[in-house]
């Protein structure tokens, strides 16, 4: 009888041995003159690649992160970087403090009569270009004080630009008892006065009575005063004026935190403002003094071709205004691209950061209509960098290692004289419009090379299907096979091979066809790699 040692293969998967599955030692056999073929195949071994893997090969300082990739309603790839920002209405128009104070000396003879008046004109226009038709008041406490005067009679605070209801303000109080009393203005109407550059109030007081002592030195004394006026809604007009005027700084983390050389182009990349105009005034938006900061802290303008960057946005209609918000802004965008700047070049200076002045003017046309503001009142604009993802590939390297203990799978390096061949199966599946060259490598513990699958470097991702518009149609399909002798598995069991190195080079296209291509969420590749043992066992 013949004994002989007959071993499974060992199960294994993409960087990870699984337990082993084997028979017995010393089986029994027939003690007959025969040959007999043992096949052993492998469970399926599998390697995915995506974007992000591509993408973090791509990057030079790879520090095993992606870039915050965006994916278009197509599934295009793209980055974004956005900025918002807000003008309120308190930027458009500054209203003056309402406050008056005044003092009256008198001389007091009991029994005889009192009468005294005075009246202020209080500027509301802090800026002279700016005018105040109406106003009605959402908050605002007016405070007033009297000091006591020794007199019987009334005093009386008249503001003839507010009312309620049709009825003028009036503040009356007894004269020997003075006043200190806050009033709620909410819901009352100004409406103020005018003159050729100014818009303002005339509050008045009257005191009217007879002294009830002698004093040579009495002292009246007054105070009036408005906490900030917050509308409901304010009318006049505006003025023109640079209601907002800052440098902005938007850090472009994609391209600092990696840098990809030639193999990722941008075009089609375009920097966009959107603005909304929420207000009863019209505005220029301008996007000025744009200028990309490269890695060595060199500054590049932009240059624009045939586009003016500023953006007029009308006002809001008195007619289409509603107090409750429920009413569309008035908007208006623009983008510079290729086709009227030259944004594209420039971001393939790798840019760390974009830089830029954003300048807002009220009114940029002078006064056409009226305008209008509410608390509410907002000028929003939305500044954003839009960068598709493009990529061309150069020869780019990709290794992967797959575990391929062969004493493990043969369990004793004896055993490789009975193992006639070892076939190794590759399947390629390619949704990537790359194409791959790869060579095989067997490695011992120390990943140093023993011997290869392949005669030569071979074509295995092969390029798939691209439509008319520069997008993968269908994954293309490829198998390799690769068979180990007799000679090369002894080679190979005695030098303890452990790995199997897959050495690929990437290319976008084929022959002269290096191109760049769009890049989408659903590209990807996958490797399946699986091997049979072929073992014959006779006895003569």
């Amino acid at each position: 009888m013949i004994m002989r040692k007959i071993s499974y293969i060992l199960i294994l998967s993409a960087g990870m041995l699984l337990p082993a599955s084997c028979i017995k030692d010393e089986p029994a056999i027939d003690d007959l003159e025969y040959t007999r073929s043992l096949n052993i195949s492998a469970p399926v071994s599998v390697i995915n690649s995506n974007y992000k893997n591509i993408l973090k090969r791509l990057a030079d300082n790879d520090n095993g992160n992606v870039p915050d990739i965006k994916v278009a309603d197509d599934g295009m790839l793209y980055v974004m970087y956005t900025k918002d920002y807000e003008v309120r209405w308190n930027d458009v128009l500054n209203l003056n403090p309402v406050s008056w104070n005044t003092q009256k000396h008198m001389s007091l003879v009991k029994g005889n009569k009192i009468s005294w008046s005075q009246n202020k004109r209080i500027l509301l226009n802090s800026d002279r270009t700016q005018r105040i038709d109406s106003s009605t008041i959402d908050k605002t406490t007016m405070t007033v004080k009297a000091e006591p005067l020794a007199a019987d009679g009334e005093g009386t605070l008249t503001i003839p630009d507010f009312s309620i209801n049709g009825k003028t303000l009036e503040v009356k109080w007894p004269l020997n008892e003075g006043l200190n009393k806050s009033i709620d203005l909410k819901g009352y109407k100004m409406i103020p006065s005018h003159a050729a550059d100014s818009s303002f109030i005339t509050p008045a007081i009257v005191i009217s009575g007879t002294a009830s002592v002698n004093s040579a030195e009495a002292l009246f004394e007054f105070s009036m005063s408005m906490t900030d006026i917050l509308p409901q809604v304010i009318f006049g007009f505006f003025g023109t004026k640079e209601v907002y005027n800052e440098q902005s700084n938007m850090g472009l983390e994609f391209f600092d935190t990696y840098d990809f050389s030639e193999d990722i182009e941008f075009t089609g990349a375009n920097i966009g403002l959107t603005v909304s105009n929420w207000t009863g005034t019209p505005f220029n938006v301008t996007m000025d003094i744009m200028r990309f900061i490269k890695r060595d802290k060199d500054s590049v303008k932009i240059n624009f071709f045939n586009l003016d960057n500023t953006l007029f946005v009308d006002q809001v209609s008195h007619n289409d205004y509603r107090p409750d918000g429920k009413f569309e802004p008035h908007r208006n965008n623009y983008a510079l691209d290729e086709s009227n700047s030259d944004v594209n070049a420039l971001l393939s200076f790798d840019p760390i950061s974009y830089r830029y002045k954003m300048i807002v003017e009220s009114n940029p046309k002078g006064e056409i209509k009226e305008n209008f503001l509410t608390q509410e009142s907002t000028l929003e604009y939305h500044a954003n960098v839009y960068v598709p993802i493009w990529m061309k590939v150069t020869n780019i390297d990709r290794n992967d290692t797959i575990d391929f203990d062969l004493n493990g799978i043969i369990l004793d390096e004896d055993n490789a004289d009975y193992v006639d061949t070892l076939a190794m199966y590759f399947d390629f599946e390619n949704g990537f419009p790359l194409t791959l060259t790869a060579q095989a490598y067997l490695l011992d513990k120390h990943n140093r090379v023993v011997d290869s699958l392949f005669p030569k470097r071979e074509m295995v991702w092969t390029m798939p299907d691209i439509d008319r518009n520069d997008r993968v149609s269908s994954w293309e399909k490829s198998t390799h096979k690769a068979v180990m002798t007799n000679k090369k598995i002894k080679k190979c069991s005695d030098a303890d091979v452990k790995k199997i190195l897959l050495k690929t080079v990437a290319n976008t296209g084929t022959g002269n066809d290096n191109r760049f291509f769009k890049f989408y969420k659903d590209y990807g590749m996958n490797m399946k790699f699986s091997f049979e043992v072929v073992s014959n066992l006779s006895k003569k």
